[in-house]
């Protein structure tokens, strides 16, 4: 007989249950049946979700490992067509509320990054997401035939870049749960109906079971860096930064225990501190990585760290922080005669790496510095990155100076401040030469009759002008890449040019660009000084000429 975990009795007033659903969705409870294995007992609040995804959601809240006591992981999954019509008016409220408020977002957007509904039967459409933070807890009980129980509390969430925010929550939640039951899952909801809604670019002071804490919101194409502990605000005054995991990266790569060498010092070839610029370059291009450890925490706050690192280009790829072989796309994802996209995946079942490492260009294996590591396949274990790709850039010799520096006193904080401003300030002069070449294609004066669009980018135009202006980056000889020189740079923006990543951007770049010429042509419609230049201007305007700028004023400025 199966065992229901408990969850409160009554029911939620709809206006607690609208405004805590700009944040989240519901709590899901996934329990062990010996027979079914994971099993979604149950959910509050009440929420709708489809056969397949229930199963997936139980499975991916599960560690696919040998863990006791507690962890906490989370997974991202996509929302597809066959599951959106069991999708209901609780979607519809929650991502609502996230396209009002998180401006930064555009429609173009809307793909990898937020779960977008149809206005009609507020369904989600497929490329939304559900995000799930997790909360597994596996102690001894003799009254299970096993002799312990398993289980997990899951925050499931629409809302993306949040993995600071929800973890926090998720590791105040999950304890209470099993120590005050489900009492505590009803407190929890009327704490985030009292929130304010989630606004990019924001620092909201959220109460949350007894504790309250300042989260700093990102926007979504800008990175959100750490500051030194010793003049960090995070530090004064809680805060804690949203997008960013609570484990540290230089930790995850670089962190050295008794036993436990670190990535910096062993590993398989590249097995130096040359990983980091080559998984930079990896993400910017939106090459296939899988990320391999031994449990499910280190792998999915390893594959957010990454996204992370790229910013503000957004990776637009399939990105799973957590995957299981009972995932529905599993076969879809690993299949050997499909050409791989940008995928990024975390596994942590050894055998999904040993069937794929001929298959898969790169693969980072990891692990966890207070447990022994685990190897590919039976023989001797392997960590690092497993990669035929040489390193393009140089590395900068103050920034390694500076890296082994906290990592040999081991202050993972500060080693993170170093690695988020240096590949931040990496990417910005990554794209310099792509915004200048983007400015040549902007409007100059927007005619009053009609709004004018950016032109076309053109990749020819594009590379000419690299070559004219060339780049702050720094590449290295080609005798290291074996390759000529005039194409060490062209050839690795042709790549990102040809990347979803690139695509992404540039999607961003118009919007923006057409947001903000919008603004200025309203300001110019209503301008008496620029009516009367444009009558005065280019000789005696045509009947046509001034209905159509009638029209244009009506529209913008009196209908709207």
């Amino acid at each position: 007989m199966k065992r229901r975990l408990e969850i409160p009795g009554q029911t939620i007033p709809d206006r607690v249950l609208k405004l805590a659903r700009r944040w989240i969705l519901t709590f899901g409870l996934i329990n062990f049946d010996l027979d079914e294995g994971p099993d979604f007992d149950n959910c509050y609040p009440e929420a709708s979700f489809s056969s397949n995804q229930m199963s997936n959601i139980a499975f991916s809240s599960f560690p696919d490992c040998a863990r006791t006591g507690c962890l906490m992981f989370s997974w991202r999954i996509p929302v597809t067509g066959r599951d959106q019509s069991r999708c209901n008016e609780d979607l519809r409220q929650a991502c609502d509320h996230q396209s009002n408020n998180l401006t930064d977002q555009s429609p173009s957007d809307s793909l990898m990054v937020t779960t977008s509904l149809d206005e009609n039967d507020g369904c989600v459409r497929p490329g939304g997401d559900l995000f799930g933070y997790v909360y597994f807890v596996q102690e001894k009980d003799e009254t299970y035939l096993r002799g312990y129980n398993q289980r997990s509390i899951v925050l499931i969430t629409h809302l993306s870049d949040y993995a600071g925010l929800f973890s926090t929550l998720v590791n105040r939640l999950g304890p209470l749960y099993a120590t005050q039951g489900s009492s505590i899952l009803e407190a929890a909801i009327h704490n985030m109906s009292s929130w304010p809604d989630p606004v990019a670019g924001t620092s909201p002071e959220l109460a949350f079971l007894g504790q309250v804490h300042t989260f700093v919101i990102p926007l979504e194409h800008q990175p959100q860096l750490l500051e030194p502990r010793s003049q960090s605000r995070s530090t004064l005054h809680g805060e804690i930064l949203s997008s960013t995991p609570p484990t540290y990266l230089s930790s995850i790569l670089f962190g050295r225990s008794n036993n436990s060498p670190s990535l910096l010092s062993s590993g398989p070839t590249p097995s130096s501190n040359s990983i980091i610029w080559l998984l930079w370059e990896i993400l910017v291009l939106g090459e296939p990585l899988i990320v391999f450890g031994n449990s499910p925490d280190l792998v999915s706050e390893t594959i957010i760290h990454l996204k992370n690192l790229i910013k503000p280009i957004p990776f637009r790829g399939d990105w799973r922080p957590y995957i299981t072989i009972h995932d529905p796309d599993f076969q879809n994802l690993f299949s050997k005669n499909k050409a791989r996209g940008a995928v990024l995946i975390g596994v942590t079942n050894p055998i999904i790496v040993s069937n794929n490492q001929n298959s898969w260009p790169h693969i980072l294996c990891i692990k966890n510095n207070n447990n022994s590591g685990i190897g590919i396949g039976s023989g001797s274990a392997q960590f690092g990155l497993i990669t035929d790709r040489k390193r393009h850039l140089h590395k900068d010799k103050n920034f390694v100076k500076q890296l082994e520096a906290c990592l040999e006193r081991q202050d993972y904080h500060q080693a993170d401040v170093v690695i988020s401003r240096h590949f931040s300030l990496l990417t910005e002069q990554f794209l310099q030469p792509l915004q200048r070449y983007f400015t040549t294609l902007l409007p100059v004066e927007h005619s009053l009759s009609k709004p004018q669009r950016p032109g076309s980018f053109n990749e020819e135009v594009f590379l000419k002008s690299l070559r004219e202006h060339t780049t702050a980056l720094e590449f290295r000889s080609p005798r290291f890449l074996m390759t000529t020189g005039l194409s060490i740079i062209n050839g690795f923006y042709v790549k990102f040019l040809r990347s979803i990543n690139f695509s992404g951007w540039l999607h961003h770049q118009v919007d923006q660009a057409q947001s903000s010429g919008r603004v200025r042509y309203l300001n110019r419609l209503e301008s008496p000084f620029e009516l009367e230049k444009w009558v005065n201007s280019d000789g005696i305007k045509s009947k046509d000429e001034i209905d159509e700028l009638l029209s244009r004023i009506e529209i913008e400025l009196v209908c709207c």
